[in-house]
C-alpha cells in the first residue's frame, strides 16, 4: 500500500494539478485553444466556403486568437520560470519549461515585452 501512495504522491507533484499557480494558467491557455478549434470546426461545417466579406473577420478572429493565446503562453511561461527557479523538491517544472520554450522563440518574446515595459 506505501507503494501506491508514493506513487500517486509522486504522480500529483509532477503534474499541474496540484500547482495553485499554473493550474489556472494552464486551463485559460486550454479554453484558448478549445475557442480556436470550435471556430475551426464551424468554418469547416460551411465546407470552407467563405465569402469575400468573411475573409477580414475571418482573419482578425485568427489573430485575436493567437495574440491572446500568446498573452496567456507568455504569461504561463514566465510563472513557469519563476516556479523553476523556486522548485528545490526536484526537477520537473525545470524540464516542463524546457520542453514548452524548447526552441526559445517565447524568451524573445518575453525579453521584447519586458523591454517594452521598461521605456
Amino acid at each position: 500500500m506505501d507503494v501506491h501512495k508514493n506513487f500517486l504522491d509522486k504522480c500529483l507533484n509532477d503534474c499541474l494539478i496540484t500547482n495553485a499557480t499554473l493550474f489556472p494558467l494552464f486551463v485559460s491557455l486550454l479554453a484558448v485553444c478549445k475557442q480556436f478549434v470550435t471556430f475551426i470546426i464551424h468554418f469547416d461545417e460551411q465546407n470552407g466556403d467563405i465569402v469575400i466579406s468573411d475573409i477580414a473577420t475571418f482573419s482578425s478572429t485568427i489573430s485575436s486568437l493567437d495574440k491572446r493565446f500568446q498573452e496567456n503562453y507568455v504569461l504561463f511561461l514566465k510563472t513557469l520560470t519563476e516556479s523553476a527557479r523556486l522548485d528545490d523538491g526536484g526537477t520537473k517544472i525545470f524540464e516542463i519549461l524546457n520542453r514548452a520554450n524548447f526552441n526559445h522563440y517565447f524568451t524573445k518574446i518575453m525579453e521584447n515585452l519586458e523591454d517594452s515595459h521598461q521605456q
